[in-house]
Order: C-alpha cells, then structure tokens, then sequence
C-alpha cells in the first residue's frame, strides 16, 4: 500500500490538461505592457480636460474705440458710445459684448496679474451674497494671456477660483482690450442701457466699489469718487 496521500482535485481541475500548457512569461509581459499603455493613456486623457481650454480667442470689433483709461483724470470716454466685441469663451462657444439694451459691467483681466489674483477671488465672494444685480449683465474677457506666465490656463485658474461669470477670450492682439481703452488690470467698463460708458475703473476694487459700478450701469450715474481698496493697477506690460 502506496503512504502517498491521496490527492482530491477540485471540480473542472484536469492535471492531464494542463500539464505542459503553462502561459509562456513572454505573453504576461505583454498583456501587461499593453495595460500600462493604456492606463497611461487614460490619465493623460483625463488630465486634458481642463487643459483643452480656449487660449487665444477670435474677437471682431466695430463702433469707435474708447481712448486709454487714465486714472485720476477725466475721462473722456464717459458718455461716449461702447464699442461692441463678438468673440468665444473658453469653450469656444459665441459670446458678445454689444449694445443690445442691457446694462452691463465688462471686467478685464490677465491671468498673470497679482492684483487680478487678489480682486477674483474677492469678486466671486461678492457675487454668492449679491446674485441680483437688477437686470445689469456681468461680463469678463481674459486678456494678454501668456503660456509661460503664472495661472496657466486662465481657464482653470478662473474655474478652480469658482469664476461665476461668462468670459470671453481675447485674441493675441488683445483687441477687446484695446478697443475699450485698457491700460492696466483688473480693468472695469460700466455701460448703461443706451450702451453708453458710465464709468472705468482700473485695480482692485473690491466688493463695495464693485457694486457701485453694478449701481452705475444700472441707473446711468455715476458714483463719485468710486470707493476703491487697493487702486493701483498692473500696467499693460508691466510684469507681474
């Protein structure tokens, strides 16, 4: 009598059919390969997501354009007419800026703009505790936008910092921009019904001084002096 022990196979186990038909290590070295592949390739497709923002815009302009913001002067633009931007947001569906009826403030801003980092986040603030804004339309252009500058894209910047208003993006010539008299960032143009200029303002402004300028395209008027925070701007060209 055999003291070997018996041997119990298990259901559907055949020691005959796999006895020599072991998966060569070549194939499993494969297989695997071919999951890394692929596992890489999802996460960079994820990881597009965000990055697939809009960065340089397409922006047509007519109407007359709006002579450079200068602070502590009077401004001749006030009174004049607003010119009228059609251009994409991020996702590059149409947006416009035109004199259409509805009074509306434009905000303008850099991505790389250490102010324009501070009144964001600020402005966002404001508006969870302030949504009626009685009929004026709140409107942003992300302008002079820079790959290797700070912000990268301003798209997810503006996302991540919970951005509730519509922006549209300026073109490598920042023509919105120009065409509204833009010198330095943030930069604010308040525009009534008639689609005329009420008010500019250009560095942080801050809640209070935002919504006076809410306040101006709203009625018409403007509020004077427009009380501001911190004022001084981040000058077109200058570094930030």
């Amino acid at each position: 009598m055999s003291n070997r022990p018996n041997r119990k196979e298990s259901p559907g186990y055949s020691a005959k059919a796999t006895s020599g038909s072991r998966t060569p290590p070549w194939l499993w070295i494969g297989v695997a390969a071919i999951v890394v592949v692929a596992l890489g390739t999802a996460v960079l497709l994820s990881g597009s997501d965000e990055s697939s923002d809009l960065t340089v815009g397409t922006v047509s302009a007519s109407g007359s354009v709006l002579a450079p913001y200068q602070a502590g002067a009077p401004d001749p633009a006030v009174g004049k007419s607003a010119p009228s931007v059609t251009g994409v947001n991020f996702a590059n569906e149409p947006l416009s800026i035109t004199n259409d009826g509805t009074p509306r403030v434009v905000i303008f801003l850099a991505h790389w703009c250490p102010v324009c980092e501070r009144e964001v986040p600020v402005l966002t603030d404001w508006y969870a505790t302030n949504p009626d804004l009685g009929g004026v339309e709140v409107v942003a252009v992300a302008t002079a936008i820079e790959r290797t500058r700070s912000n990268w894209p301003p798209g997810t910047w503006l996302r991540e910092e919970g951005w509730p208003f519509p922006t549209m993006v300026d073109d490598a010539d920042s023509t919105a921009g120009e065409v509204f008299g833009l010198t330095g960032f943030p930069y604010f143009v308040a525009i009534d019904a008639e689609g005329k200029v009420v008010e500019r303002a250009s560095g942080e402004v801050g809640g209070p001084a935002f919504a006076s300028l809410v306040e101006a395209a709203r009625t018409g008027v403007a509020s004077t002096p427009l009380p501001t925070g911190d004022s001084t701007p981040i000058e077109l060209g200058q570094s930030g």
